[in-house]
């Protein structure tokens, strides 16, 4: 059976306030897996790929007092990118 799923990488950056600990940053990314391995080549069959990044505002008492993000995605929607010419998912 062959494995598929998603391979998810996240980082965070966390200052101390107060004697708190937040997350001041974090970035997210994902990508879909086919057999087992993430697939990161932007040209292979069923490529897929997001990246979430937020950054948090905090008070002098460690409060959150803001927070932004923004994500942003890239798929081949199934098709295989050869040279700039596409082909079907099912070898078309």
């Amino acid at each position: 059976m062959e494995r598929s799923g998603t391979e998810t990488k996240t980082s965070n950056v966390s200052v101390v306030i107060r004697g708190q600990s937040v997350v001041v940053s974090g970035e997210t990314e994902s990508w879909l897996m086919k057999g087992g391995v993430a697939v990161t080549d932007e040209k292979e069959q069923g490529y897929s790929y997001s990246k979430t990044v937020v950054r948090n505002a905090y008070n002098e008492k460690g409060q959150l007092t803001g927070a932004a993000g923004r994500t942003e995605g890239r798929t081949n929607g199934g098709q295989v990118r050869d040279g700039g010419v596409e082909r079907g998912g099912d070898g078309d």
